[in-house]
């Protein structure tokens, strides 16, 4: 399989649609498959002889960063998140979409939530707490699995402010879209993103020198109304065995409407630290990665009337988040057929652990504050054989994953008025067993992923998903692949949902949970067309559906003492419909476009579901000016996007509204001006659009917080 050339110009467009898979040793993989001359062309693998290998692989090493980004390269993208196996680009039938390190770079990206709107299919929500929470094609935050080296960042479900989470030391982000229960249990109902962290390079000829970068960029806001500026300083510094991280990040308030006292975009402070150390013992790798973070949020808000008068407001966040995440795999050499990988490093086996502790204040200043602590500790043990013993055995590339999950979470929530909101003895556990078998023959893939879980708080469950790929036409000059996917979905309900004490009476609510509540179940069913021609044209479309049962909303329970009360129920029935398409056009080292656009249509008995835009277009083109100068436009836009109005039901029935909508263009470039030394710069949002203050209370409108901006990064490499 030709694929896209592997230059410069084509790696560094927006996201590029790729096939990938979870396994916590990929990364040295990479570069040795690499440097073991495995290289695809159409429908053939060619593997380097022995002689070649060494010589190969020792010139291949010490330049792995300059070869991979050759013009004369062919060999086709490896990654890690929709199946148990390292794959490339065309061997698995689950997409997945991928945004790396030097295009966040780039385009001046910071914050995962940035990072996230170049996917066509994803998008942010505002939150309660003055944050960003990302849905896929239809499902909302609690829905979406969000990991970190495969390491789920918190407990299922819960919010995560995800612009409150820094790109410094991540070497990409993987996007894998639709119900994947079966791959990585309760949680990931609606879809998967895995945060891949960059490692020292084991093996490297270098790797006993000391390797670092070192970041500073600036962003100003300018418009007529007001100014401010943030600023964002980084470092990483690593050796054979060890790195670090620090990374600091400050931004100003923002007034665009000066004859309010609302201000649209609040301080912000973030202290980051994280080590990393690894060894090998043997065929063994140990790897520890300690990390603390700090992060603060004041959002001036209006003036309250009180006894003393009229006094400034705020809404104020404060996080400490501490982290300790470990790692032992044992890896070794798996051969595998002549029509899929050759020769690859795959881990045999591996032990993940995650202990995290996560204390946040929050609310408003001269109303009531909130104290929550989570506790969330997780473990999990894989093995596998990825077409090795099995191949042999039965003649044909068969390949298997086993493992177990174990999972523990609590919350404790209470206010500075002495209430407690969720009882800190309420506690969810979770056992997860999980198996992965894959068959592989001539043009065919068949893939079948089971696991059963049971969660402490409600009976075991079994789901399965089975997926498929069949290369239909294949000759020099084009392919055409189809793939599918039929599977089902599954999601306890969260800790809040079940729990929650929400009490808002002096503003006339309450929301609250339900202990009854039954977990969600999902069938899902997707098919998938993709086409190439002669190694420059790519274009695919997919189609799902996907039926989901006992979906978790709240909804009005009526009123108690003239205090309206929501509470978290099961809806009987929703349904989500979504189509995707995209084209990408790389005639050359020099030009690069991309065009994608998603349908989705989310509804439940009561008519649309809140948040999910029914269409959004992705595009972006990327020209190379010189060969030391990159520029990039790119952009985005959401339309038909219902928000909850004034009072969120009227007789059961959702009172909806359709929220405001725009363009968002970017430009960005990339200069370098002398090795180890990298310049980026840009105008993000063009137009100057930006949110009414007033709307940012009911949610009304999906222009971004901020206006136009301009950055400047700068990178040192040493």
């Amino acid at each position: 399989m030709k694929g896209l050339k592997r230059n410069a110009c084509c790696y560094l467009l927006l996201v590029q649609p790729v096939y990938a898979q979870q396994s916590p040793d990929i990364h040295q993989s990479l570069d040795t498959q690499q440097a073991m001359g495995t290289v695809k062309t159409m429908g053939t693998v060619k593997t380097e002889s022995a002689e070649r290998v060494s010589a190969l692989a020792a010139n291949q090493l010490d330049s792995s960063s300059r070869n991979r980004n050759s013009e004369e390269s062919v060999i086709e993208e490896i990654i890690v998140t929709g199946s148990r196996t390292a794959r490339y680009l065309s061997d698995t039938a689950v997409p997945t979409q991928v945004i790396n390190k030097q295009q966040l770079d780039m385009m001046g990206i910071t914050t995962l939530a940035e990072a996230l709107t170049q996917f066509s299919g994803v998008y942010l929500t505002e939150t309660r707490k003055q944050g960003q929470s990302v849905s896929i094609n239809g499902y909302p935050a609690k829905h979406v699995l969000i990991m970190i080296d495969g390491q789920p960042i918190t407990g299922q479900g819960e919010d995560q402010d995800l612009s409150l989470i820094p790109t410094e030391g991540i070497e990409r982000i993987e996007v894998v879209k639709g119900p994947m229960s079966a791959f990585y249990g309760s949680g990931a109902m609606g879809g998967v993103i895995n945060v891949i962290r960059v490692k020292p390079e084991n093996g490297s000829p270098n790797s006993n020198s000391i390797q670092g970068q070192l970041s500073y960029g600036i962003r100003s806001a300018v418009t007529s109304e007001d100014s401010a500026v943030a600023e964002v300083y980084s470092g990483r510094v690593q050796g054979r065995n060890a790195h670090l991280e620090l990374s600091l990040k400050r931004q100003q308030p923002i007034d665009y409407q000066q004859e309010t006292d609302i201000e649209s975009v609040g301080i912000e402070r973030q202290h980051r630290a994280k080590l990393g150390i690894q060894t090998k013992l043997k065929d063994m790798q140990v790897r520890l990665h300690p990390s603390i973070e700090k992060r603060f949020r004041q959002k001036r808000l209006d003036p309250k009337s009180t006894k003393e008068g009229w006094l400034e407001e705020f809404y104020e966040n404060k996080q400490s988040i501490e982290t300790f995440d470990w790692t032992l795999s044992e890896t070794s050499v798996q051969s595998g057929s002549k029509d899929t990988v050759a020769s690859q490093q795959t881990p045999l086996w591996s032990v993940q652990g995650r202990h995290q502790r996560h204390q946040e204040d929050s609310g408003q200043t001269l109303g009531t504050m909130r104290n929550a602590v989570r506790h969330f500790n997780s473990i999990s043990l894989m093995t596998q054989n990825p077409y090795g013993e099995l191949a042999q055995v039965y003649r044909e590339p068969i390949g298997w994953s086993l493992g177990t999950q174990l999972q523990q979470e609590s919350l404790e929530q209470q206010t500075d008025k002495g209430k407690t909101e969720v009882d800190g003895e309420k506690q969810a556990k979770r056992v997860e067993v999980f198996g992965l078998f894959q068959w592989e023959k001539n043009l065919s893939e068949l893939g079948l992923s089971s696991r059963v879980i049971k969660d402490s708080r409600f009976d075991a469950k079994w789901i399965q998903q089975l997926q498929g790929k069949q290369t239909v036409i294949q000759t020099p000059e084009h392919e055409t692949l189809v793939r599918f996917s039929l599977g089902q979905g599954y999601r306890a309900p969260t800790l809040k949902e079940s729990y929650y004490i929400f009490d808002h009476s002096d503003l006339g609510y309450m929301l609250l949970g339900n202990e009854s509540l039954k977990p969600e179940i999902s069938l899902m069913s997707q098919i998938g067309l993709m086409w190439q021609y002669q190694g420059f044209l790519q274009w695919q479309a997919q189609w799902s559906y996907d039926r989901i049962e006992n979906l978790i909303q709240y909804k009005n329970a009526g009123a108690v003492n003239r205090v309206t009360q929501y509470r978290y129920s099961n809806v009987d029935l929703a349904k989500i419909h979504s189509f995707e398409t995209q084209v990408i056009i790389s005639p050359n080292s020099v030009i690069n476009f991309q065009l994608g656009y998603t349908y989705v249509d989310a509804r439940d008995q009561n008519g649309p579901l809140a948040h999910r835009p029914r269409h959004s277009i992705q595009t972006g083109l990327q020209y190379q000016l010189t060969p030391k100068l990159k520029w990039m436009l790119y952009g985005h836009s959401r339309t038909h996007e219902y928000y909850e109005r004034g009072n969120s039901f009227i007789n059961d029935t959702p009172n909806l509204a359709i929220k405001k909508a725009a363009w968002i263009w970017n430009i960005a470039s990339r200069y370098r001006v002398f090795e180890g030394f990298e310049v980026d710069f840009g105008i993000r949002n063009l137009s100057d659009q930006y949110r009414s203050e007033l709307s940012q209370g009911n949610f009304s409108d999906a222009r971004p917080a901020i206006g136009r901006q301009l950055y400047t990064v700068f990178h040192y490499y040493f």
